[in-house]
């Protein structure tokens, strides 16, 4: 009986603690749900990317014209975009499968800043 308001508050801070982890964890699952769901949306949209460069690259082809993917509002380089292009098709050739574009060009980056820096 002398400890039993003690024990009661620990009760009642336990059950607060073990309601604000369930939340938490709840929580947490839909950050990560969200997560997800926006890098599947991101990596749709880098594929339309793509195809739409591919397009308009042939189309470049056709006319004549030099390729720049920066003035068709693309954020890669032609010298990124080739070395994807090459990377891919070796790839694809091999495994069955594409390479992802953003780390692809992400390595390709930071190689160019290494060879930029030496």
């Amino acid at each position: 009986m002398t400890y039993r308001k003690d024990l009661t508050n620990l009760a009642l801070q336990e059950r607060r603690l073990r309601n604000q982890r369930k939340d938490d964890i709840a929580e947490l699952r839909e950050l990560q749900r969200a997560r997800v769901e926006n890098k599947k949306a991101s990596k749709s949209k880098r594929n339309d990317d793509l195809c739409r460069a591919q397009r308009y690259r042939a189309d470049c082809r056709r006319k004549g014209v030099a390729f720049d993917p920066v003035k068709f509002g693309f954020d890669f380089s032609l010298d990124e975009y080739n070395h994807y292009e090459q990377r891919s098709e070796a790839h694809h050739a091999q495994f069955g499968t594409l390479m992802d574009f953003d780390e692809l060009i992400a390595a390709y980056r930071a190689a160019q800043k290494e060879q930029k820096a030496a």
